[in-house]
């Protein structure tokens, strides 16, 4: 077999599973998080109680964000089903896992826009976390940008 057909298929195959990794990372994360969130709504269990006056600023703040149940599902569904989905599909080693993985990671990289924006720099628990998070997303983009410029390349499934 040709040495760089090889190569590019390795190339390939490690960026699946570094894709695999990061989409089961944050999938699960975002699944014990939302359940936190979903079995507490107060917060207080997660220490996130303080954080609640902060949603204020939001649309619609009176109604969705007087406790944490809205954010604990949004946080399930936003990022913890949509990346168990992605990674589901990249075990069964569909095309549509690469493409879901990647677009997963932008989602998350909006997301924690939305915290920046939405919490103040004062060293709360949420700026603490984000930056690892925000590297999460970029990990997540990135295996799915080298696997769809691999495809381009050459036919890999």
């Amino acid at each position: 077999m040709d040495k760089t057909l090889m190569q590019t298929h390795s190339r390939y195959r490690t960026a699946r599973r570094i894709l695999l990794f990061w989409t089961l990372f944050i999938g699960v994360g975002a699944v014990a998080g939302a359940a936190g969130m979903l079995l507490d709504p107060s917060g207080r269990a997660l220490g996130m109680d303080a954080m609640l006056p902060y949603f204020q600023m939001l649309p619609f703040a009176d109604v969705l964000f007087r406790d944490l149940t809205f954010s604990g599902w949004a946080l399930l569904i936003v990022n913890g089903l949509t990346n168990l989905t992605a990674a589901g599909l990249l075990l069964a080693e569909k095309r549509a896992g690469v493409t879901l993985g990647g677009l997963f990671g932008v989602t998350l990289m909006l997301w924690i826009c939305i915290q920046f924006y939405m919490f103040p720099p004062n060293g709360n628990r949420v700026q603490k976390v984000d930056p690892s998070c925000r590297g999460s997303g970029d990990s997540d983009r990135g295996p799915a940008c080298q696997i769809l410029a691999d495809k381009q390349q050459n036919d890999h499934p």
